[in-house]
């Protein structure tokens, strides 16, 4: 899941409560994840350790994240297939958005 990540930079936004951009990443890709309650209360038990703001940050970038994902899926354009996939990269408006919601 953490591939070659050396330092908490290489794990790409920090959603706080202990999670992390790449490990969302990872679940949606490995394990299903589809929604922010599957990745904060499913999967982990991050949402514990987060305010409402960090919550809604990855409720924002899952719903971002999840939609390119199928889109890129349906075109044929297969997933990433190294051994160490690369963090998705937040588009401008996740970002914005879930930038807003860390800093509330």
């Amino acid at each position: 899941m953490l591939g070659n990540a050396a330092t908490a930079d290489d794990l790409g936004l920090d959603f706080g409560g202990g999670l992390y951009q790449r490990e969302v990443d990872y679940l949606v890709r490995h394990e299903w994840a589809r929604t922010a309650e599957d990745v904060l209360w499913r999967r982990t038990k991050c949402g514990l350790r987060m305010d409402e703001a960090g919550r809604r940050g990855v409720a924002d970038y899952v719903a971002d994240y999840v939609a390119d994902y199928f889109a890129r899926m349906r075109s044929g354009k297969s997933e990433n297939t190294e051994s160490t996939p690369q963090p998705y990269r937040v588009s401008a408006r996740s970002r914005r958005s879930t930038t807003k919601h860390l800093k509330a």
